[in-house]
């Protein structure tokens, strides 16, 4: 493969995995390249940890299109998504951590950074159990 062409195969490939990680629910919405669905096969239990690092990909070619590598967690009732997120801005790269509800539809987000091709990203989700709530964290490894 010709290096451009290498590199932007390499960040689809990432970009699948990632898709692939754990999430559930209202998903996969229209447009998706990937999803899947993690289940505790004794059916109790709760996720308390996911994680994944990426690097940060060049510009897409063409316009006209929302491009984000992400990866979440969404509650069993599915209305619920935390997920660390890098979406594509038409300009530039974000990343930012966001909570999303289904039903009422509701959105919050983080504090955006932006970051840089080939920057190398770290996500995580975790549970507290003391608090019973899940804590996001998004590093730019480059920083």
């Amino acid at each position: 493969l010709h290096p451009t062409n290498a590199t932007m195969f390499r960040c689809t490939a990432i970009v699948v995995a990632l898709f692939a990680s754990l999430a559930a629910g209202q998903d996969p919405a229209q447009g998706w390249l990937g999803y899947a669905k993690g289940v505790n096969p004794s059916g109790e239990g709760i996720l308390t940890h996911v994680e994944a690092k990426w690097t940060v990909c060049e510009a897409p070619r063409a316009g006209n299109a929302f491009f984000s590598p992400w990866f979440g967690i969404e509650t069993s009732d599915n209305l619920n998504l935390v997920q660390p997120v890098n979406p594509w801005t038409g300009d530039r790269w974000l990343m930012y951590n966001e909570y999303f509800q289904w039903r009422p539809t509701h959105n919050e987000n983080s504090e955006q950074h932006e970051v840089k091709p080939g920057d190398v990203l770290h996500g995580q989700v975790t549970y507290d159990p003391a608090n019973k709530a899940y804590i996001m964290n998004h590093t730019n490894l480059n920083d």
